[in-house]
This record gives C-alpha cells, sequence and structure tokens, in this order.
C-alpha cells in the first residue's frame, strides 16, 4: 500500500527541483515510486491533490494499481473561481495566525484539544501533537497547497480531456466525501463530483463521512481506516485467487 497526499514533493513546498512541476513530471515521479517500491500492483490512498494524482497514474498506469482509496479528491471541475475561494476558507485563519504571531500557539492548542479527544494516554497526546505540529506548522505548507492548486488549474483542459478518453482500471474505487469545512454551495458541488468519480466505474462506492472535514484523515481517521482495510483484504484475496 502506498499512501500519497500533501508534501514536498518534486517542484513543491521545500523541495530543490531541477525543473518546474508539471502534470505530466508529477504522474512520472508517482509511477516510478510505485514500481520502485511495490511488489506489483499497489493499493493507491490518495488526498486532495494526491487524489487527483492517483486518478492521473491509474489512467496512465492501471497496471500499477490494486485498489483505489481517494479522500476527498480534487477534480477539475472545481474551478477556477471555486478553488480559490475553496483555498481562502481552507488557508485564511493560518494567514492571520502568522500574521498577528500566534500561529504556533494556536496551532498546538487546537493539536491538543484533538489529541485528547483521540486518546487518553497522555504519551499518546503528546505524540499527536507533535506529529500534527510537524505536518502543519510551517508556512510553506501553505503554499504547497497553493501551488498544488495552482499546478492543476493551469492544466485544466489537459486533466478535462484525460478525463473524458480514461478509464479507471477495474479495481475496487472507494471515494470519501467530507461534509464540513466549506460554505454548503461549495462543498456541495464538491462532493457531486466526487460522486462521479465513483459512478465511473462498476466497483466504485462513495461514501459521505458525517462531521468530517477535508482532512477526513484527521477529523474522521476511523473512516478512511476502515476503507484502506476494507480494499487491502479484496487485494488480498484478488491476489490469494491467481
Amino acid at each position: 500500500m502506498v499512501p500519497f497526499g500533501p508534501g514536498d514533493r518534486a517542484g513543491l513546498g521545500a523541495s530543490g527541483p531541477a525543473m518546474p512541476a508539471t502534470i505530466d513530471s508529477a504522474v512520472d515521479d508517482l509511477s516510478a515510486l510505485l514500481s520502485h517500491t511495490g511488489n506489483g500492483a499497489c493499493v493507491l490512498v490518495g488526498h486532495s491533490w494526491g487524489g487527483m494524482l492517483a486518478q492521473l497514474v491509474a489512467w496512465a498506469q492501471p497496471k500499477l494499481i490494486a485498489e483505489l482509496v481517494l479522500v476527498d479528491p480534487a477534480h477539475e471541475d472545481f474551478q477556477p473561481w471555486t478553488i480559490r475561494a475553496a483555498e481562502a476558507v481552507l488557508t485564511w485563519p493560518s494567514v492571520l495566525r502568522r500574521a498577528v504571531g500566534s500561529a504556533d500557539r494556536s496551532l498546538r492548542e487546537q493539536a491538543a484539544q484533538e489529541a485528547g479527544k483521540r486518546s487518553g494516554d497522555p504519551r499518546v497526546q503528546g505524540l499527536l501533537v507533535e506529529a500534527e505540529m510537524a505536518c502543519n506548522a510551517h508556512e510553506y505548507q501553505t503554499r504547497t497547497s497553493t501551488a498544488e492548486s495552482r499546478l492543476l488549474r493551469t492544466h485544466v483542459p489537459a486533466v478535462r480531456r484525460l478525463r473524458a478518453c480514461s478509464q479507471l482500471p477495474d479495481v475496487p474505487v472507494v471515494v470519501l466525501s467530507a461534509t464540513r469545512g466549506l460554505p454548503k454551495g461549495l462543498r456541495t458541488r464538491w462532493t457531486s463530483l466526487q460522486a462521479q468519480i465513483a459512478a465511473t466505474t462498476v466497483r466504485g462506492e462513495h461514501v459521505v463521512v458525517p462531521d468530517a472535514a477535508h482532512y477526513i484523515h484527521d477529523s474522521q481517521p476511523g473512516a478512511v481506516t476502515t476503507s484502506v482495510l476494507t480494499v487491502v483484504d479484496l487485494a488480498r484475496d484478488g491476489q490469494a485467487s491467481q
């Protein structure tokens, strides 16, 4: 299984690429990673932009994919102004906190509250807080998310053409949708597009996760865990029957 989501991939965040990132370079990078680390076809889990990229790889290299779990995946038709509005909603709190110099304190307090909901063990709570701070307390994380959205917007026509002439491989596909974190109209539109992804394959399943924000694996980790374990079992059963 190879999880794929936000991070400092080539051309994004704090990485130092040899050339600017493009859709093709991103697909090539992930395909190379799957080929190098996987033992045959992989269970690929992608969140947000990673979910869009997982689809691009599945279209281009279907033999690399055993199962797909797409966690609130991006979609080329959730744009152009809708993506910009979503970016603003998702990023303005952190921008404001940085402006007034309270980012670290505010993020740590929020992380501590969330950690307390997930575990009663102080040691586990401390580890969860530090993990959250390591992932989200850096300004380049916001730059990475913005760059990813800009990259998708730039290549919208190309992605639309690919979707029109491509099919996901005949494997189980689970698409998870969040329910909060955006204005209702934007969330409804995004969820509708995500449902369409699942509907393109007879083995697709669309799951709307109650009380889940965009980072479903953070706000409702059990929903993601259940989906991943389900498709992993399906992949193992498929290998055993061959």
